[in-house]
């Protein structure tokens, strides 16, 4: 399986939060599988960039009968050298 080049934090705005506490428990627990794959540095289908310009990502999961996504973006965090 490949491998994310960067570490990979995965943090919910409260708008996502509010949207992932509203779906049920089994969409749930397979957002958090994807969350911790992606954190991990597995690459995969549940993760992907969308296409455009902008560097907008989404974790996508379905059940039988929809697709559910939760768009992510990056936020550089540059780590000083004491």
């Amino acid at each position: 399986m490949p491998h994310l080049k960067k570490e990979i934090r995965v943090e919910l705005l409260k708008e996502a939060e509010d949207y992932f506490l509203g779906l049920n428990e089994k969409i749930q627990a397979k957002f958090l599988r994807s969350f911790d794959k992606t954190e991990s540095g597995l690459k995969g289908s549940w993760f992907a960039k969308l296409r455009s310009k902008e560097s907008i990502f989404e974790f996508r999961e379905r059940d039988q009968d929809k697709f559910y996504r939760i768009f992510a973006f990056w936020v550089m965090i540059l780590k000083l050298k004491h």
